[in-house]
């Protein structure tokens, strides 16, 4: 993450899921981008997500749109998990780890999976490697 962005394989990686539940859940853009920000003609957000992603795998680094941020990152989390439910969306995220081709894109993977109750202690261990924080 640089600067509020996430790497555009981490909206592949949530668009995977949603295209795998789409059917069984008759999730549409709209919908998705109605559960992530309240309004589904937001869903133009996704289309252009998925063409900077395409675009991305071609070869043209960041040649169009808006970068990918975090509160996108989030919002389109959360829309799904409000979708699918957050347990199975945990399950997708953990399995895509082996797909991950970095570090990076692994932790991030781990901590859009975890369960609520483990936010806060996690966080406590992210800011104690990360920021040098010791208890006080």
């Amino acid at each position: 993450m640089k600067n509020g962005t996430v790497k555009i394989e981490i909206f592949e990686a949530l668009d995977s899921i949603y295209k795998k539940y789409k059917k069984d859940f008759n999730i549409t853009y709209e919908s998705w981008a109605d559960a992530a920000w309240g309004d589904k003609s937001k869903q133009s957000r996704i289309s252009e997500l998925r063409r900077k992603a395409r675009l991305r795998r071609e070869g043209y680094e960041d040649a169009i749109g808006r970068a990918f941020s975090f509160q996108k990152c989030t919002a389109l989390l959360n829309g799904l998990m409000k979708i699918i439910g957050r347990d199975l969306m945990s399950k997708e995220l953990i399995k895509l780890l082996d797909k991950a081709k970095s570090s990076k894109e692994r932790m991030l993977l781990l901590v859009m999976a975890m369960d609520e109750p483990d936010e806060a202690h996690s966080e406590m261990y992210l800011k104690r490697v990360v920021l040098k924080e010791h208890d006080k």
